[in-house]
Protein backbone atom coordinates (compact mmCIF):
# COMPACT_ATOMS: atom_id res chain seq x y z
CA UNK A 1 0.00 0.00 0.00
CA UNK A 2 1.23 3.48 -0.83
CA UNK A 3 0.86 6.00 1.95
CA UNK A 4 0.48 9.75 1.62
CA UNK A 5 3.61 11.89 1.43
CA UNK A 6 2.03 14.64 3.54
CA UNK A 7 0.57 14.66 7.02
CA UNK A 8 -3.22 14.27 7.03
CA UNK A 9 -3.51 17.01 9.66
CA UNK A 10 -1.02 19.74 8.72
CA UNK A 11 -0.38 18.87 5.04
CA UNK A 12 3.40 19.07 5.46
CA UNK A 13 5.92 16.38 4.61
CA UNK A 14 8.86 15.25 6.67
CA UNK A 15 9.18 12.36 9.07
CA UNK A 16 5.78 10.68 8.99
CA UNK A 17 4.31 7.60 10.59
CA UNK A 18 2.14 5.65 8.17
CA UNK A 19 -1.01 3.73 8.96
CA UNK A 20 -0.81 0.06 8.04
CA UNK A 21 -4.53 -0.15 7.17
CA UNK A 22 -5.13 3.00 5.12
CA UNK A 23 -3.02 5.43 3.08
CA UNK A 24 -2.99 8.16 5.74
CA UNK A 25 0.25 9.44 7.26
CA UNK A 26 0.87 11.72 10.24
CA UNK A 27 3.59 13.52 12.10
CA UNK A 28 3.75 11.91 15.53
CA UNK A 29 2.60 15.13 17.24
CA UNK A 30 -0.21 15.79 14.75
CA UNK A 31 -1.99 12.50 15.42
CA UNK A 32 -4.48 12.16 18.29
CA UNK A 33 -3.23 10.63 20.49
CA UNK A 34 0.42 11.41 19.81
CA UNK A 35 1.61 8.55 17.62
CA UNK A 36 4.29 6.19 18.83
CA UNK A 37 6.61 4.46 16.39
CA UNK A 38 5.67 0.77 16.31
CA UNK A 39 8.19 -1.83 17.41
CA UNK A 40 10.40 -3.00 14.55
CA UNK A 41 8.03 -5.83 13.64
CA UNK A 42 4.83 -4.12 14.80
CA UNK A 43 2.11 -2.39 12.88
CA UNK A 44 0.60 1.00 13.57
CA UNK A 45 -3.01 2.02 12.95
CA UNK A 46 -4.34 5.58 12.94
CA UNK A 47 -7.31 6.51 15.14
CA UNK A 48 -9.58 6.57 12.09
CA UNK A 49 -8.84 2.91 11.38
CA UNK A 50 -8.88 1.90 15.05
CA UNK A 51 -12.41 3.25 15.45
CA UNK A 52 -13.59 1.34 12.37
CA UNK A 53 -11.97 -1.90 13.50
CA UNK A 54 -13.03 -1.59 17.14
CA UNK A 55 -16.51 -0.17 16.61
CA UNK A 56 -18.83 -2.40 18.59
CA UNK A 57 -22.56 -2.61 19.31
CA UNK A 58 -21.97 -0.85 22.66
CA UNK A 59 -21.91 2.38 20.67
CA UNK A 60 -25.26 1.98 19.00
CA UNK A 61 -28.66 3.54 19.66
CA UNK A 62 -27.69 5.56 22.71
CA UNK A 63 -29.16 8.89 23.67
CA UNK A 64 -26.93 11.93 23.71
CA UNK A 65 -27.62 12.34 27.44
CA UNK A 66 -26.43 8.78 28.09
CA UNK A 67 -23.28 9.31 26.05
CA UNK A 68 -22.38 12.59 27.79
CA UNK A 69 -22.54 10.82 31.16
CA UNK A 70 -20.12 8.05 30.14
CA UNK A 71 -16.70 7.91 31.77
CA UNK A 72 -14.11 9.17 29.34
CA UNK A 73 -11.70 6.34 30.11
CA UNK A 74 -14.20 3.90 28.54
CA UNK A 75 -14.69 6.13 25.49
CA UNK A 76 -11.19 7.52 25.03
CA UNK A 77 -10.74 6.15 21.51
CA UNK A 78 -14.02 7.74 20.41
CA UNK A 79 -12.99 11.14 21.81
CA UNK A 80 -9.54 10.88 20.23
CA UNK A 81 -11.20 10.02 16.93
CA UNK A 82 -13.50 13.06 17.18
CA UNK A 83 -10.62 15.38 17.94
CA UNK A 84 -8.56 13.96 15.08
CA UNK A 85 -11.53 14.55 12.76
CA UNK A 86 -11.48 18.23 13.77
CA UNK A 87 -7.72 18.49 13.30
CA UNK A 88 -8.02 16.86 9.87
CA UNK A 89 -10.61 19.35 8.65
CA UNK A 90 -9.41 22.00 6.23
CA UNK A 91 -11.11 24.72 8.32
CA UNK A 92 -9.35 23.83 11.55
CA UNK A 93 -6.43 26.29 11.37
CA UNK A 94 -7.67 29.18 13.48
CA UNK A 95 -9.10 26.83 16.10
CA UNK A 96 -5.84 25.06 16.99
CA UNK A 97 -3.84 27.76 18.76
CA UNK A 98 -4.58 29.85 21.83
CA UNK A 99 -6.69 32.74 20.48
CA UNK A 100 -5.43 34.98 23.31
CA UNK A 101 -2.07 34.94 21.51
CA UNK A 102 -3.42 35.36 17.99
CA UNK A 103 -6.43 37.70 18.31
CA UNK A 104 -5.88 41.15 19.78
CA UNK A 105 -8.31 41.93 22.59
CA UNK A 106 -9.73 38.40 22.62
CA UNK A 107 -10.23 38.31 26.38
CA UNK A 108 -12.14 41.60 26.24
CA UNK A 109 -14.96 39.64 24.57
CA UNK A 110 -14.46 36.02 25.60
CA UNK A 111 -14.55 34.97 29.25
CA UNK A 112 -13.40 31.34 28.89
CA UNK A 113 -10.99 30.84 25.96
CA UNK A 114 -10.73 27.33 24.54
CA UNK A 115 -8.89 25.90 21.51
CA UNK A 116 -8.16 22.49 19.97
CA UNK A 117 -4.58 22.20 21.25
CA UNK A 118 -5.83 22.79 24.80
CA UNK A 119 -8.53 20.13 24.40
CA UNK A 120 -5.88 17.73 23.04
CA UNK A 121 -3.60 18.44 26.00
CA UNK A 122 -6.43 17.98 28.51
CA UNK A 123 -7.47 14.72 26.86
CA UNK A 124 -3.89 13.42 26.86
CA UNK A 125 -3.35 14.35 30.52
CA UNK A 126 -6.58 12.71 31.77
CA UNK A 127 -8.22 15.98 32.81
CA UNK A 128 -11.67 14.96 31.62
CA UNK A 129 -13.69 12.47 33.62
CA UNK A 130 -16.77 12.25 31.36
CA UNK A 131 -17.48 12.50 27.66
CA UNK A 132 -19.68 15.48 28.55
CA UNK A 133 -16.73 17.46 29.87
CA UNK A 134 -14.81 16.83 26.65
CA UNK A 135 -17.82 17.80 24.50
CA UNK A 136 -18.42 20.92 26.60
CA UNK A 137 -14.88 22.17 25.88
CA UNK A 138 -15.16 21.40 22.15
CA UNK A 139 -18.49 23.21 22.00
CA UNK A 140 -16.98 26.15 23.90
CA UNK A 141 -14.54 26.65 21.01
CA UNK A 142 -17.46 27.11 18.63
CA UNK A 143 -19.55 29.19 21.03
CA UNK A 144 -16.63 31.57 21.50
CA UNK A 145 -16.11 31.72 17.75
CA UNK A 146 -19.78 32.55 17.15
CA UNK A 147 -19.77 35.20 19.88
CA UNK A 148 -16.68 36.93 18.53
CA UNK A 149 -17.20 36.53 14.80
CA UNK A 150 -20.97 36.34 14.28
CA UNK A 151 -21.49 35.65 10.56
CA UNK A 152 -18.14 36.75 9.15
CA UNK A 153 -15.92 34.22 7.36
CA UNK A 154 -14.40 32.97 10.64
CA UNK A 155 -17.84 32.57 12.15
CA UNK A 156 -18.90 30.52 9.13
CA UNK A 157 -15.75 28.39 9.43
CA UNK A 158 -16.68 27.73 13.05
CA UNK A 159 -20.23 26.79 12.10
CA UNK A 160 -18.95 24.39 9.47
CA UNK A 161 -16.43 22.75 11.81
CA UNK A 162 -19.06 22.50 14.55
CA UNK A 163 -21.31 20.65 12.10
CA UNK A 164 -18.44 18.26 11.32
CA UNK A 165 -18.06 17.58 15.04
CA UNK A 166 -21.78 17.06 15.66
CA UNK A 167 -22.18 14.70 12.70
CA UNK A 168 -19.16 12.62 13.69
CA UNK A 169 -20.25 12.62 17.35
CA UNK A 170 -23.63 11.13 16.42
CA UNK A 171 -22.03 8.58 14.10
CA UNK A 172 -19.27 7.37 16.43
CA UNK A 173 -21.64 6.97 19.37
CA UNK A 174 -24.56 5.63 17.32
CA UNK A 175 -26.95 8.32 18.44
CA UNK A 176 -30.19 8.19 16.54
CA UNK A 177 -30.92 11.35 14.57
Amino acid sequence: QDNDDECTVCSHGGSLICCDLCPLAFHTDCHVPTAEEPASSGKWFCSFCKIEVQQTPRNRCQTKTDVLALEIRTQLLECQYLLLRLYSSKDRGIFCLNPCHTVEGYTDFIEKPMWLDKVKEKLASDRYSTVGEFVRDVNLIFQNCAQLNKDNRYGKMGQKLHSVFEENFKNVFGIEQ
